[in-house]
């Protein structure tokens, strides 16, 4: 809904707001997210393709159990999970 939509722009724009309190670049703290995912899910679909499945073929708990062995195999390619100088933001990425 219209309403709902506009709630989650309110939040993440408070969450930018927490985000440059602490120093964070928001917009890189936000790509480094993306990468993981991203890494985490074709990491996911090639163990499933290579036993020639389909990711549309799983239940939920299949999809689950897959997702959370991804994370597990691919827990510290982006570092470490907290936080991080590379998502402080610097004086010159301020302005």
């Amino acid at each position: 809904s219209a309403e709902a939509e506009e709630e989650l722009g309110d939040l993440f724009f408070a969450i930018a707001n927490l985000a440059r309190k602490m120093g964070i670049h928001s917009e890189t703290a936000l790509r480094k997210a993306n990468d993981k995912f991203q890494d985490r899910f074709e990491t996911m679909e090639r163990a499933i393709t290579s036993e020639g499945r389909a990711i549309a073929d799983l239940s939920c708990d299949e999809l689950d159990t897959r997702w959370n062995a991804a994370k597990e195999a691919t827990r510290g390619v982006h570092g470490n999970t907290k936080h991080t100088k590379d998502t402080k933001r610097s004086t010159k990425e301020e302005h």
